[in-house]
């Protein structure tokens, strides 16, 4: 599925990919990052004068076609932090009721923080695991550059097996 900027272009890429994975028999649909709003930074310039309205709007709209379609949404998205801080990078976890669950916020931000570059002229990273679960099993996420920290794996491990 394309990824832009166009939030109401991804929104429906999100919803029609959502029949589709029901229509095929999967519990679950996992989209990329940033899949609802595009990567800031790559697909459009910054937050400044962003329309979280409309990201919101869109985002309850998947709430609502993960409910009518009954089944299980991990949807790359950002959330909006307020006051003049950087958003998370985000993954929504929402439910076959359409209801939001859980939410990752990308931990390892790319880029140097003290000069603002990468994902650290554009996000906050996050500061815990996410995990819920489906069909019998815990699970959990990570995003993107988080991947090459074994620590966050050790601690899954740990939340997740005991």
């Amino acid at each position: 599925m394309p990824v832009s900027a166009d939030i109401r272009r991804n929104l429906g890429y999100v919803a029609r990919q959502v029949r589709v994975a029901k229509d095929r028999d999967a519990d679950v649909v996992h989209f990329p990052e940033g899949a609802l709003l595009g990567y800031a930074g790559v697909d459009f310039d910054s937050f400044a004068e962003f329309d979280w309205a409309g990201l919101r709007s869109a985002t309850r709209r998947v709430l609502e076609v993960a409910r009518e379609s009954r089944i299980w949404v991990v949807l790359g998205s950002a959330h909006e932090l307020g006051a003049g801080n950087k958003p998370h990078h985000s993954l929504y976890v929402i439910d076959e009721a359409g209801c939001l669950v859980e939410r990752y916020d990308k931990r390892f931000c790319g880029g140097k923080q003290d000069e603002c570059v990468g994902d650290f002229a554009h996000y906050s990273p996050g500061d815990h695991l996410s995990t819920w679960d489906l069909n019998g099993l815990r699970r959990g996420a990570l995003i993107c550059y988080d991947y090459r920290f074994p620590e966050l794996y050790r601690e899954y491990a740990k939340a997740v097996c005991g």
